[in-house]
């Protein structure tokens, strides 16, 4: 048995020195081993109480296999995350500075998030329509799932849309809760109706009770949150501000962000077609 399986490893190195290529830089060490012109760790090893020689990884190859996937990684992270890869731009690094404070929360929190992960703490972005909400809450999103984070950005629509085609409706919350942190688009804007309502507790109550952090973003004013129509929604918007003790205020003195963008691409494109 022991001759047999040391035949067994032998052909297996033989057959992997074979398909070992190496490089131009790469070079033989004084014991005779192949080491890389990089790195100069060895490429190669005797293996105790073998009379062979087998290939092995060096550092530096190592390292590029290891950034290879964790670029696969995010790649899956990002696309699980997002509806669409428009926003996978929405990045700290392409801010465009329309609001700094806001920015400046949204750094801070992904700095601290380990901490308040602990506890379920998320945030709360509210203010007039188009000045960049939605934008913020993915750069929270792209800058975890940079840190290999699942992330879900996400509409009640969507969710109850979702949520219709389970037959295991606790097996897809729980699928929800696992998720690092959650960001629920624009509170306020889902179809009112009863069944509705229902749903969009849930979620809230669902990610509440298990801790999972949550972003909400909203165009309902701060006072229209603590001071409901309702008590269905007052249940909803009191989880919401408890767990999201510091709301903030997303605005842009110059007007709205989309508003700007019209313009520009009127400009632009007015000068392309309609030039004399």
């Amino acid at each position: 048995m022991g001759n047999e399986f040391r035949q067994y490893m032998e052909l297996i190195g033989k057959r992997a020195m074979a398909q070992q290529v190496a490089g131009t830089e790469d070079y033989v060490g004084e014991d005779g081993l192949l080491y890389c012109g990089k790195c100069h760790t060895p490429r190669q090893c005797r293996p105790e109480g073998f009379d062979m020689v087998m290939p092995v990884i060096c550092d530096c190859r190592r390292e590029q296999a290891r950034r290879a996937e964790q670029e696969r990684r995010v790649a899956f992270l990002r696309e699980r995350c997002f509806d669409s890869p428009r926003q996978y731009c929405a990045t700290f690094e392409n801010d465009l500075g329309y609001d700094p404070r806001a920015t400046r929360v949204m750094m801070s929190y992904v700095e601290h998030f380990d901490s308040t992960r602990e506890d379920g703490i998320g945030l709360l972005l509210y203010g007039p329509f188009g000045t960049g909400k939605s934008y913020h809450a993915c750069q929270v999103a792209n800058a975890l799932i940079d840190r290999l984070l699942p992330v879900k950005v996400t509409q009640f629509e969507d969710l109850y849309r979702l949520s219709q085609n389970e037959r295991d409706k606790s097996a897809f919350f729980r699928s929800l809760t696992r998720n690092a942190l959650v960001v629920i688009d624009d509170l306020g804007a889902e179809k009112k109706s009863d069944a509705m309502q229902s749903f969009v507790f849930t979620v809230i109550d669902k990610l509440y009770i298990s801790k999972t952090p949550f972003i909400v973003t909203t165009n309902l004013t701060i006072d229209e949150l603590k001071r409901p129509e309702n008590k269905e929604n007052g249940r909803i918007y009191e989880r919401i501000l408890e767990r999201c003790p510091y709301p903030v205020l997303v605005e842009r003195k110059e007007g709205s962000v989309r508003r700007q963008l019209i313009r520009e691409n009127y400009e632009k494109y007015k000068a392309l077609w309609d030039a004399e």
